[in-house]
């Protein structure tokens, strides 16, 4: 006969409620750094959103082995093989544990035009380009 355990029901609600504000806050963080672009490409702030921590964008021909292993460890925990990226993707890795690394696509918006591996800090802004419009107008 099954017995009603109150406190574990609870814990199993908090777990599913704190990962349901972490994916939100993933895909959030995502869409606020796409707005940015859009809004003023020549002053985009890729801070995370949870103290505003700093982190790398990792770039599809970086080399990864000279990222720190806690970072090389949030990419490899996200399901992203290091050894071999497609090309029009980009990560931001933060050091937030709380924050997944975030996947941006290089035809929305291009970090990847300086380096391979860019470091941030939470008061680093980057100036980018507009994303191309849909339009088939050119740019």
């Amino acid at each position: 006969m099954m017995t009603w355990r109150g406190p574990a029901v609870a814990v199993i609600a908090t777990t599913l409620a704190t990962s349901l504000v972490l994916l939100t806050a993933h895909q959030g963080s995502a869409d606020r750094i796409l707005s940015e672009v859009k809004r003023d490409p020549s002053s985009v702030s890729l801070s995370g959103p949870v103290n505003g921590s700093s982190g790398t964008v990792v770039c599809p021909y970086a080399d990864t082995d000279k990222l720190s292993s806690l970072r090389q460890s949030r990419l490899v925990g996200a399901g992203v093989d290091t050894g071999v990226m497609d090309e029009g993707i980009q990560w931001i890795v933060y050091d937030d544990e709380n924050v997944d690394p975030i996947r941006l696509e290089r035809h929305e918006v291009d970090l990847c035009q300086v380096g391979g591996l860019v470091e941030f800090t939470a008061h680093t802004r980057f100036a980018t380009e507009k994303p191309q419009e849909q339009s088939g107008q050119p740019r």
